[in-house]
């Protein structure tokens, strides 16, 4: 589902489909952009999440959570996907916080040396 169908939707159908998704911060990003007073531009839901998160982050989270959703506005039925990895190829793997691993430290390293 695109976003701007995802607009076109009543308030009750935007909660149902926000609810029904697994990533609180993907249900955090799609709350404080489409159900807050007025619209809001990805600038501000960046801001009203916070933790580093940019206006396209937030964005691509939001595309993302909404493309696991298909929702058949006739018979108020939703059904999320779950994202599987195409056929022989396994998922890549993830680091707990991203970022090159730490150094091992040594004891001399940081020690004053005495000419």
């Amino acid at each position: 589902m695109s976003i701007r169908e995802f607009r076109r939707l009543s308030r009750a159908q935007r909660r149902q489909i926000i609810d029904a998704i697994d990533d609180p911060l993907t249900q955090r990003v799609l709350r404080a952009a489409f159900l807050g007073p007025g619209k809001r531009s990805w600038v501000q839901v960046a801001l009203m999440i916070g933790g580093d998160n940019t206006p396209n982050t937030v964005c691509q989270i939001a595309h993302r959570g909404l493309n696991l959703v298909t929702f058949d506005p006739e018979n108020n039925e939703r059904e999320t996907q779950t994202p599987t990895p195409p056929l022989g190829k396994s998922a890549p793997p993830t680091r707990s916080r991203g970022g090159p691993p730490p150094r091992p430290t040594s004891s001399r390293r940081h020690t004053r040396r005495a000419f």
